[in-house]
């Protein structure tokens, strides 16, 4: 009687450190997912790079670069023909990829404007020349050479926002890369102590659990945040963010999927073991 009653406390304690341990290791499984996905997408500058230029942002930036100038033009005296050829699409790509390059550097970003300015300064000349503009102040000439600058400068690097929050980008970048590799230790290591003690069972639940998590989560952010409503800064930041969100939700069903398939294996070979 005795030795039953202890083969049973040791059944349940058994059955108590193997849910306890299932528990964990899907809190951990998720945290690594996420963490993943968060490395994958926001905190990735190969991902943010690529999602401007499939989406062809940087011709959206190069057009609210044009348009601003434009605005301001008029209150020059000069013709809206003053900025042509002054600066190129290649020259915004290549600025705005350096300033993203840089943000999750942690650099700051020095916008090279002289080019701009000298070729500004030559139409200007021209300009004089052609039209027989004359010119009674010069400062306000080189007022406006200034402000077409900084117009370029502050668009491309959101009117130094982007300097502003580089320091701490690389700060979360190094956190949650520390953060990740901890995790990773943890779960292979909760894996080993499930191998060696319970042989893998109901670990394709676990992978059910994440999968029914991810799908909640996705739901959950879909119903809490406006997505196609977001609005920060301005409407470029804007329509990157949106998409940003977008991708982040679709890694998350599609590493649901893979969790969903993975899980079904294990069931089926945990099957396949009980029946030998």
């Amino acid at each position: 009687m005795e030795d039953w009653l202890v083969k049973r406390m040791n059944r349940k304690k058994q059955l108590i450190l193997h849910g306890i341990t299932l528990f964990v290791t899907m809190i951990i499984l998720l945290v690594v997912t996420g963490l993943f996905i968060l490395k994958s997408t926001v905190l990735s500058k190969n991902y943010v790079i690529n999602l401007i230029k499939n989406n062809e942002y940087y011709q959206v930036i190069y057009d609210n670069i044009k348009d601003e100038m434009l605005y301001y033009i008029p209150q020059s005296g000069f013709s809206n023909d003053i900025i042509d050829d002054t600066f190129t699409l290649d020259e915004v790509t290549k600025d705005v990829n350096n300033v993203i390059k840089n943000v999750y550097s942690g650099k700051k970003s020095q916008i090279d404007s002289s080019i701009f300015e000298e070729r500004l300064n030559t139409k200007i000349d021209n300009y004089v020349v052609d039209n027989n503009f004359v010119i009674t102040n010069k400062d306000e000439l080189f007022k406006f050479t200034d402000e077409m600058a900084k117009i370029y400068v502050n668009k491309i690097t959101i009117s130094g926002y982007a300097n502003k929050i580089a320091s701490y980008v690389i700060k979360i970048i190094k956190i949650i890369n520390v953060i990740f590799i901890i995790s990773i230790l943890l779960l292979i290591a909760i894996l080993l102590f499930n191998l060696k003690f319970f042989k893998f069972r109901q670990m394709g639940s676990v992978l059910f659990n994440n999968t029914l998590l991810l799908i909640i989560l996705n739901i959950w952010i879909k119903n809490v945040i406006p997505i196609n409503n977001i609005f920060i800064y301005n409407d470029i930041i804007s329509m990157i963010i949106k998409d940003i969100v977008l991708g982040i939700l679709s890694y998350m069903i599609i590493l649901g999927i893979i969790y969903l398939i993975l899980g079904i294996i294990l069931v089926l070979i945990t099957n396949r073991e009980k029946k030998k």
